[in-house]
């Protein structure tokens, strides 16, 4: 697979996203999430969980979308401790 494939996985949930198929961003993201935590790219694993909160946001499902933005931004602060 090319180098390229952990960044458009996460392009293509976006679009998803916007056109409401919202499902089938959450699959994308779980993909790109899986794939950037593979590579240890934990910045754009972060965004792959927050993206995927932002769209439980918009099905309405806030206790999910409230889980992943407290898992997003406990990895972030992970992140900064090692600074």
């Amino acid at each position: 697979r090319s180098t390229l494939f952990p960044y458009t996985t996460l392009f293509r949930s976006v679009v998803y996203g916007k056109k409401g198929e919202y499902d089938t961003a959450l699959d994308y993201l779980k993909k790109a999430r899986e794939i950037h935590h593979m590579f240890n790219d934990i910045p754009r694993e972060i965004a792959a969980i927050g993206n995927s909160g932002k769209i439980y946001l918009l099905k309405g499902d806030l206790d999910n979308a409230l889980l992943l933005f407290n898992e997003a931004y406990s990895l972030s602060q992970r992140i900064e401790d090692k600074k």
